[in-house]
């Protein structure tokens, strides 16, 4: 893409004015502070996202997982994003939605090309599936298992788990069907993660630190955020039922104007509010509290009596073996095609670098 632009130099010459300014329009330092903090909340107490932490065998590799996933987090933007930035200075008028893939079309030869959309295709599936898969087994295990259905048998708890995936899947299917209606995948991106995963997770957050927080603070919240989202996104906006009435009218207009902040308000500052409310009120150790510790304990004790777990190497051989199909396939391309032979020499040898390094990784570690 640089190639392209006609190099880094040409690319920032060619950019639009305040392209590379870190706030513009409602993507205010207000709303960057806000979006870091619903960032916190989903990384630290989503279920997907968990895994991270509690699919390792002790503490000290939890700390290892939190520390790589942080960095590659704060690193890894810059290379998946730097294509439609890139493109957007050779066609300013594409839609900023087909940026990606129309960059990839641009540069791309028709071999890599098709491996490029079987792999966005693919990781997009993979990213569904293991989503729906934990957020159904959370709701069958964690709710209708452990609150409605204790005595369930194995083969009833394996359909709710299936009725859940598919109310779920139904759910995101009806979601992507009406995108463009409800103003394109960033803005329901935004406003899902800030309206949502703020009341839904600051709870969980928060109680890993409270003694005293009880279960009545995390159903405040949610009834708290959804009355806020219901009286500020539909009944103050405009032809809204309460949108004409007198003494609403200063909120009706910072409703109307007030564009991110008010997502903000609703996903970040009222549950924080809620929840200091209920913190500053409460009284003593709640039950549950102590229910954590003991099981905190129990698994302490099981981890220590089974002690280091063999390292099991299939998984890694699994990914070295891949990158190195993908890296003989992008030799064979370069070999008959007759365009961009320096671009796919690169990312072949490159993928046969990295299967080597995680070969001799694995090698390593199981002659330890």
């Amino acid at each position: 893409m640089l190639i392209e632009v006609g190099g880094f130099q040409s690319f920032v010459s060619r950019a639009p004015d305040k392209f590379f300014e870190l706030v513009a329009g409602d993507y205010t330092w207000t709303f960057l502070a806000g979006w870091c903090m619903v960032n916190f909340f989903m990384i630290g107490g989503d279920w997907a996202f968990a895994q991270r932490f509690i699919s390792v065998r002790s503490h000290p590799e939890a700390k290892k997982s939190a520390y790589l996933f942080g960095i590659l987090y704060l690193v890894s933007p810059f290379l998946w994003l730097s294509p439609p930035l890139l493109y957007r200075v050779i066609e300013p008028s594409a839609n900023p939605e087909q940026a990606y893939i129309l960059a990839s079309q641009l540069v791309l030869p028709a071999g890599m090309l098709g491996m490029m959309v079987a792999a966005m295709f693919s990781a997009t599936a993979s990213m569904v599936s293991s989503q729906l898969n934990v957020f159904a087994g959370g709701l069958t295990n964690s709710i209708y298992h452990g609150e409605f259905r204790p005595d369930a048998s194995e083969k009833e708890l394996l359909w709710a788990g299936r009725l859940f995936s598919l109310i779920l899947g139904v759910a995101l299917i009806s979601i992507a069907i009406f995108i463009p209606v409800i103003g394109g995948a960033a803005k329901v991106v935004i406003s899902k993660s800030t309206l949502i995963m703020g009341p839904m997770l600051a709870p969980a957050i928060w109680g890993l630190f409270s003694r005293s927080l009880s279960v009545a603070a995390l159903w405040s919240v949610a009834g708290v955020s959804a009355f806020s989202t219901f009286l500020l996104k539909f009944a103050v906006q405009e032809n809204g039922f309460l949108s004409d009435v007198s003494f609403l009218s200063g909120l009706s207009s910072w409703a109307q104007e007030g564009g991110k902040s008010v997502d903000l308000t609703i996903g970040i500052v009222m549950p924080i509010f809620v929840l200091a409310i209920f913190q500053i009120f409460s009284r003593g150790e709640n039950s549950r509290w102590k229910r954590l510790q003991t099981l905190l304990a129990e698994r302490a004790a099981e981890a220590e009596e089974v002690g280091d777990q063999p390292f099991d190497p299939t998984p890694g051989w699994v990914v070295v073996i891949a990158l190195g199909i993908i890296s003989l396939m992008m030799f064979i391309v370069a070999a008959v095609s007759d365009a961009s032979i320096r671009s796919l020499l690169i990312f072949a040898s490159s993928t046969l670098v990295l299967a080597l390094a995680a070969g001799a990784t694995i090698l390593r570690i199981v002659r330890r």
